[in-house]
């Protein structure tokens, strides 16, 4: 009995990915008379780093009494009491993202207006010039804890079941402008030290509610490590032994209606929506981690490299790449030898 043959009984779920692979390995495996175990799944290897893994440690620059007073001839107190309350402490990472972006473009305003020259104390060119350094210098961290560090990224690259629907690919496109939003958002906020928070926000509730990361993960192993193994077990099998003049044979003519049917029919059209649709946010994804300042926190960089990267050898997008057309040279080693290649 073959190693698929529990899998091909009752309901077939056109919208799971892992139903639609499996069927097609079964009957593939039934004609050519191959085993084909079904792959462990390996979530754990596409996982989301945990979030003290993922986010930057950012100290806090505190301003005492004193110099907040100073301040206020920089139009600053405000901003500096909405951080130092309470809930300023609590702030989501987006959230304080905007408070250092409004501060340091304040602190920088008021450098270059000179109203640090109505201040009693000689020493606050001095002090705000050391501010400022210090800002600069723990903002990298706090680009990246804002994208990384909160609830956003963690629904982003859910894995849950509903990751393989089929269907699900649908909402790539809406995450994958949100992703370019976001991205400009965050350039601007670099260059003109200026960021619209209402509009960084709802582009994070965008990616809160799309689970796009995880569909194209999850989707982009499952469809390699199914055909991988289904094509190591046809290169295992012998065309000749169906074939053996070269003639198709009543078994080729089965596997030729498999092909036609199951991998034609269901699973390239799928693999043809799942590689425009991952490629072109892998695409966005990468763009929006280029776009933010310095190195990403250590316990995040090799989740990065093997699962967004599109260079990356052993990273999910190469290793899907590198098994489609494997698969495909494998099926035309059957074809060919029945001659029931297409074009024949």
């Amino acid at each position: 009995m073959l190693a698929l043959s529990v899998l091909l009984t009752g309901c077939h779920n056109q919208d799971q990915a892992d139903d639609v692979l499996s069927r097609y390995a079964g009957r593939v495996a039934n004609v050519l008379e191959q085993e084909v175990h079904p792959p462990e799944r390996d979530w754990e290897s596409i996982a989301l780093p945990r979030r003290r893994n993922r986010t930057w440690p950012v100290s806090e620059v505190t301003v005492g009494m004193l110099d907040a007073l100073d301040l206020v001839h920089c139009d600053l107190l405000h901003e500096v009491g909405a951080r130092n309350s309470s809930l300023g402490r609590l702030q989501q990472p987006s959230i304080r993202l905007h408070h250092e972006v409004r501060m340091l473009a304040g602190l920088l305003a008021c450098r270059q207006s000179g109203a640090y020259l109505a201040a009693d104390r000689y020493d606050f060119r001095r002090w705000l010039d050391e501010l400022i350094a210090r800002k600069e210098t723990l903002l990298p961290g706090v680009f990246w804890n804002a994208v990384f560090a909160g609830q956003e990224i963690e629904r982003l690259f859910s894995l849950a079941r509903g990751s393989l629907r089929i269907s699900g690919l649908e909402s790539v496109d809406a995450s994958r402008q949100a992703l370019q939003e976001v991205q400009t958002l965050l350039s601007r906020a670099q260059t003109e030290y200026g960021l619209d928070a209402t509009a960084l926000e709802a582009q994070l509730a965008v990616l809160h509610d799309s689970s796009a990361g995880g569909t194209v993960l999850s989707q982009l192993q499952a469809a390699t490590q199914w055909l991988n193994a289904l094509t190591g077990s046809m290169q295992r099998g012998d065309p000749r032994r169906m074939c053996p003049r070269g003639h198709p044979t009543r078994r080729a003519r089965i596997l030729d209606n498999v092909f036609r049917t199951f991998y034609i029919g269901e699973v390239q059209p799928w693999l043809a929506d799942l590689d425009r649709s991952a490629l072109a946010w892998l695409q966005a994804f990468q763009s929006l981690r280029h776009t933010l300042p310095g190195p990403p926190p250590p316990g995040l960089q090799v989740f990065l490299e093997q699962t967004t990267s599109l260079e990356h050898p052993s990273g999910v997008w190469v290793r899907y790449r590198q098994a489609v057309p494997s698969h495909a040279r494998a099926w035309q080693r059957w074809l060919k030898a029945c001659a029931l290649m297409p074009s024949n």
